[in-house]
């Protein structure tokens, strides 16, 4: 067995492969308006994925569960520039995007996680 699950060697055969979600999806919906002064524009897209595992033990140490990610956009087009509010991950949703058994190296069990709820506001230009 993997250091892991024990040590040793172990049969992996009909585990779920590494980072290979039974189901993932993504959708997003945006809508234009012009208006007097430009055109406001707002966006959505919600990424779905199912659990994944991070090592071919399938172990329950080292997967991470489904997780749903929200995106909002809201802005304002005036000729070549654009101003927007926008938001990432908007419920917090934690959730792993690595995980690990360095215990080997003495380091043990490590992991990594995904973006906190992020906002702000950005400016840009076409050229």
């Amino acid at each position: 067995m993997p250091a892991s699950v024990g040590g040793g060697s172990m049969d992996c055969a009909g585990n779920d492969l590494v980072l290979a979600p039974h189901f993932s999806g993504y959708g997003a919906v945006s809508y234009e308006v012009p208006v007097a002064f430009g055109t406001i524009f707002a966006r959505a897209d919600m990424d779905h994925r199912s659990t994944v595992y991070f090592e071919p033990t399938n172990s329950d140490g080292f997967k991470s569960g489904p997780r749903t990610l929200v995106n909002l956009r809201l802005g304002l087009r005036r000729g070549k520039w654009d101003i927007a509010a926008w938001v990432r991950n908007l419920t917090d949703e934690i959730y792993r995007t690595y995980a690990d058994d360095r215990s080997g190296l003495g380091v043990f069990r490590t992991a990594a996680y995904g973006a906190p709820r992020t906002y702000g506001v950005s400016l840009s230009s076409t050229f």
